[in-house]
């Protein structure tokens, strides 16, 4: 693991998730021919890291709050649901190889 990074020393080096920098995830050798390889381990912890940490937790809290009101009605569905197509956009551009969605345009 590479340490987490510091965005003000270095803005080539950035966090990606909790305790993981965008350096450490270059480094992975991620050979789709090795299943068993330890990189692929490393980069799939990365991965469930940063999607608890970004999409679940979040989630998690808003659903918890959302009860804690007594009036027995969910609330804040709509952020959730939200969340949740934020979870459904990034795994694809995991599996596409997706660098940046902020280019992306749909016809």
């Amino acid at each position: 693991m590479m340490p987490a990074a510091n965005s003000r020393s270095d803005p080539t080096n950035f966090e990606i998730a909790p305790g993981y920098s965008n350096l450490a995830w270059k480094n992975f050798s991620l050979d789709p021919t090795i299943s068993n390889h330890a990189d692929w381990e490393n980069a799939i912890k990365v991965v469930k890291i940063r999607f608890e940490d970004r999409f679940l937790e979040p989630a998690d809290r808003l659903i918890q709050l959302g009860k804690s009101d007594g009036g027995g009605m969910q609330r804040f569905g709509f952020a959730i649901l939200a969340i949740d197509f934020l979870v459904i956009e990034s795994l694809q551009g995991f599996r596409e190889g997706i660098p940046n969605h902020k280019k992306r345009v749909r016809a």
